[in-house]
């Protein structure tokens, strides 16, 4: 195989890779990511593949230890990022429910995403690296350029938002 196969094996694995990033981190940002480092990857390597029955195998391969490289290097696998109580380990997807209630998760997922990104696009970045990125809010305070109270009153009126129209998930 060569490169002139690169654009056919993406338009035929894209879905199945960001089908199996979705069983290591919850945020679409992060999957789409994974998908991209992956098919730079299969473009670096497809040379090396030798029969086009290798490349399915291999690309959920890489998938696998893409995300977990992501996971560890963000850190989403302590408690507070992935909303679970223990330490997620390295082979369990975030959500340990069979394959209906992944899918209704995620798709309840992407949907408070978007209306969040639609009603406050500042709001998500927030919500984004407090609640997936676990990161401080002092932290992230500094990062944005304003004062922890005004961060703060973001945060309340984010949550507020989100309660009101997500109350089930709030």
């Amino acid at each position: 195989m060569d490169h002139s196969d690169f654009n056919r094996i993406y338009d035929q694995y894209y879905h199945l890779v960001l089908r199996a990033a979705q069983n290591y981190v919850q945020d679409p940002h992060y999957q789409e990511d994974i998908c991209q480092e992956v098919f730079s990857k299969l473009y670096n390597k497809i040379e090396t593949l030798a029969e086009e029955d290798h490349v399915r195998p291999w690309l959920l391969v890489v998938t696998k230890t893409t995300a977990l490289d992501l996971r560890r290097r963000l850190k989403l696998d302590h408690p507070a990022a992935s909303g679970e109580e223990g330490q997620v380990g390295e082979t369990e997807p975030l959500v340990q429910d069979g394959p209906e209630e992944k899918i209704l998760l995620r798709e309840q997922q992407v949907e408070v995403f978007r209306a969040l990104r639609e009603q406050n696009p500042e709001w998500l970045k927030i919500m984004v690296c407090l609640e997936v990125d676990g990161m401080r809010q002092a932290d992230l305070a500094r990062e944005m350029g304003i004062s922890l109270t005004s961060l703060r009153n973001k945060i309340y009126r984010a949550r507020k938002w989100l309660k009101e129209h997500f109350p089930q998930e709030g």
